[in-house]
């Protein structure tokens, strides 16, 4: 190697802190103009910057945040689900853990959607409609990240892929969450002490401290996404996992029918906005 300094770092590096991380593939959506729009070709070269091999990497980039926005019946689901199924199932452990928070689908939809036989969608699919928080979703992410971490042998696998410089790439078989939908996302609630009546022969007991609004609450919604998002970018990457939210489109109220606001981001009309919106990736 030609440089002593980063040769010696890596001999004793027990962390990885000087390791090179993996090169990430794209995979297909099952829509090939999909997969061509978002695809890139990689070039692989040698150390004197001769060409050795180039292959067309296409279709969504392993181990990243998706944002789907539209507005309501623009098949946003139907697309998350059969892009999801589709980068999954080759993969003996690559399976969809999907949280249907509006509570809209079933079984049935989604392997109407995906395509999926029914043992695929059993070896394949985790559909979540019952009740789930920002703090579930992370904690999940985490558990397969450790599991994965674990037993690396049984759960990476070699790509038919060169990276940049020739090399085979190794990644995690590929995990992807998707999370229907953002605006109907919150934050696991507070427990409030309640006194047990005297002489009633019960123990006090906790409930939830649910809040229907304010400002307290919606902050705290929104200070739990940033870090969902921002505590999550290293980790999905590293352990393949693919991050599918979905967003609406509303009609923004205006009280002045004269003058119109800026739209929040380029691809919004000015009277279009996005609940909860705390991040920018969209497709």
């Amino acid at each position: 190697m030609a440089n002593p300094l980063l040769q010696a770092l890596r001999e004793n590096d027990k962390e990885g802190l000087f390791a090179a991380s993996p090169s990430m593939v794209c995979y297909s959506t099952g829509i090939p103009t999909l997969d061509y729009q978002l695809g890139y070709t990689l070039v692989s070269r040698d150390e004197n910057d001769n060409i050795i091999n180039t292959h067309d990497s296409l279709g969504l980039v392993g181990g990243s945040f998706i944002t789907i926005i539209g507005k309501s019946g623009t098949a946003k689901t139907a697309l998350a689900c059969k892009m999801a199924a589709e980068i999954v199932k080759p993969f003996p452990s690559g399976f969809v853990n999907h949280y249907d928070l509006e509570q809209a689908l079933n079984p049935t939809r989604i392997m109407n959607l995906t395509g999926l036989t029914t043992k695929e969608y059993m070896d394949h699919y985790v559909l979540k409609s019952s009740r789930s928080y920002i703090e579930d979703i992370f904690d999940t992410i985490m558990e397969i990240a450790n599991e994965k971490q674990k037993n690396k042998k049984l759960y990476q696998y070699t790509t038919d892929f060169k990276d940049e410089f020739g090399q085979p790439i190794t990644l995690y078989e590929p995990t992807v969450f998707i999370i229907d939908s953002i605006p109907v996302l919150a934050t696991r609630p507070e427990q409030k002490k309640v006194k047990a009546k005297k002489g009633s022969g019960q123990e006090d007991y906790y409930v939830e401290d649910q809040e229907i609004e304010g400002q307290t609450y919606a902050l705290r919604v929104a200070k739990a996404l940033k870090q969902f998002f921002s505590r999550l970018i290293p980790i999905i990457k590293e352990f393949n996992i693919t991050i599918i939210s979905i967003n609406h489109i509303n009609q923004k109220l205006e009280m002045n029918a004269f003058a119109k606001t800026q739209a929040q981001v380029l691809y919004l009309k000015a009277d279009e906005t996005l609940p909860k919106q705390t991040f920018r990736w969209a497709v």
